[in-house]
């Protein structure tokens, strides 16, 4: 058996005593004076975001003022006022502008304008006012019901266009719906009127005052430029313009189907182009195209655009279109190129409805037109009472035509009673025209115009008389008769 050794014994037996003392607690006293805080601990007693409010058991904020419209000029302060009673810590009195732009809530300002100021009392103050504060502005608490009033704030300003509907120009078409508006500012409201530079409304107004004026269906009339004016007593108008462009088809109007002419005359068919855009014209000869020449040119005043066809020959009678088209579509109308009759003598004169006409009770009025494509140089009117053979022949003036129209005026003072008949001739280079058909008028009625007998007044004493079968006619032939028998006896 092995020996062990004193101080070995001795070492193992103060490593057991070590041990044993490190396993052992030691006695620190007061365990809770070092413990350590941490967040969430079950001891842990006081939370900044879980603070009691503080309590109020009072009546209910209420608001005292009433609601109020405020008018301002430009530069002026507003002084916008909310009297609340019954103040709860928990209760904030907000002011915004509108339902929506916060500008104070208590005393904290929620907007950067500087000229807002709010006052202990809780009224709102404006310095130096502009158009752009006029509004509503609410005085709002946060209770529940979110009691409130509304102020309307009204600053004076002239009136200004915001914008035109649809547009400054405005391109459309025939038959479809335009309406036109200017969309305005100002204090007070201001008043539209409208009108249409040149021209008057389509309705046939110089002036219409409306916000905006529709047009249903679009006509061509109504193409144009259209203002308008916004006042309102403050300031000076504002002005807008809206250019309107009506686009449609050529509308083609002529003055005549049938033109007449001779050989050798200078002879010019016409017809009348509305379109938007511009039509392009172009003129055709019994279905072929028309070249121009020397001789047969195109021309163009305005809307009107002529055919002029110079020395003209046989073979330019015939059938002629005028033909235009545009973006929108195209159009045409027919018209016939046709000689003269009577190798261009005057045209059968036409007997004027509105004639004979009495002129001053002493002559009758006859009238008639003419057509000549040659100057006419002479009329003969014949006329005759009626059922007698007697012929009277008169020359009446030849006056100067409009185009190759001729009005004939005759004035007949040798009429007596009854019904007469006249006809008409009229001549030029080429000769006579025939007789215009015979027209019966009436004569003079000398019952109606010779003027009546005077009637002498029974007050005026007749100075002399010429006969009478009374005493009174007798006494001057015999006083003479004695006078001259006394002179005879005293001579002999």
């Amino acid at each position: 058996m092995a020996k062990f050794s004193p101080l070995l014994l001795l070492l193992a037996l103060l490593a057991v005593l070590a041990a044993k003392a490190a396993s052992s607690p030691v006695d620190l006293g007061d365990e809770s004076e070092y413990e350590e805080d941490y967040p969430g601990d079950s001891n842990d007693h006081f939370d900044e975001e879980e603070e009691e409010e503080e309590t109020y058991n009072g009546p209910p904020p209420v608001i005292h003022t009433k609601a109020e419209e405020f008018k301002e000029r430009p530069g002026a302060t507003a002084l916008l006022p909310c009297n609340v009673s019954n103040s709860d810590p928990n209760v904030v009195v907000m002011w915004k502008k509108g339902p929506g732009t916060p500008l104070f809530s208590d005393s904290i300002k929620m907007t950067f304008d500087k000229r807002l100021e709010r006052h202990e009392d809780n009224s709102l103050e404006i310095r130096n006012l502009n158009a752009k504060d006029s509004g509503e502005y609410y005085c709002e608490l946060s209770t529940p019901d979110k009691m409130h009033i509304i102020h309307i704030l009204h600053v004076y300003a002239e009136p200004t266009i915001v914008d035109v509907y649809p547009g400054p120009n405005k391109i459309i078409r025939k038959g479809d719906s335009l309406t036109i508006k200017c969309e305005v500012e100002g204090y007070p409201e201001p008043v539209i009127t409208w009108s249409k530079k040149g021209k008057r409304l389509p309705t046939g107004e110089a002036t219409k005052v409306a916000n905006s004026i529709t047009f249903q269906p679009v006509e061509r009339n109504h193409n144009g430029t259209y203002e308008c004016k916004a006042e309102n007593g403050y300031g000076k108008p504002a002005v807008a313009t809206i250019d309107v462009r009506v686009q449609y088809a050529p509308e083609i109007k002529i003055d005549k189907e049938s033109v007449n002419t001779a050989e050798g005359y200078t002879s010019e068919i016409t017809c009348t182009v509305h379109a938007e855009p511009k039509a392009k014209v172009i003129w055709y000869k019994e279905g072929l195209l028309l070249a121009p020449s020397d001789r047969i040119t195109e021309s163009r005043i305005g809307n009107h655009h002529t055919l002029r066809i110079k020395n003209t020959n046989d073979e330019d009678f015939g059938t002629y279109t005028c033909f235009a088209n545009n973006s929108i579509g195209r159009n045409q109308q027919v018209m016939k190129l046709s000689v003269i009759p009577f190798a261009g003598v005057p045209s059968r004169a036409q007997f004027d409805s509105d004639s004979p006409k009495m002129q001053n009770g002493h002559a009758q009025v006859l009238k008639w037109t003419v057509e000549s494509n040659s100057p006419i140089t002479e009329y003969k009117l014949m006329y005759r009472k009626k059922n007698t053979t007697e012929m009277k022949i008169g020359k009446p003036e030849v006056v100067n035509p409009d185009g190759n129209v001729y009005t004939v005026i005759a004035e007949l003072s040798d009429l007596g009673e009854g019904v007469y008949e006249a006809t008409l001739l009229s001549k030029n280079q080429y000769g006579w025209s025939s007789e215009s058909d015979w027209q019966s008028f009436p004569g003079m009625d000398y019952q109606k115009t010779e003027p009546q007998a005077k009637t002498i007044s029974q007050e005026e004493p007749l100075l002399e008389e010429s006969s009478g079968s009374g005493v009174e006619g007798l006494r001057p032939n015999i006083l003479a008769a004695l006078l001259i028998a006394l002179m005879a006896y005293f001579h002999v």
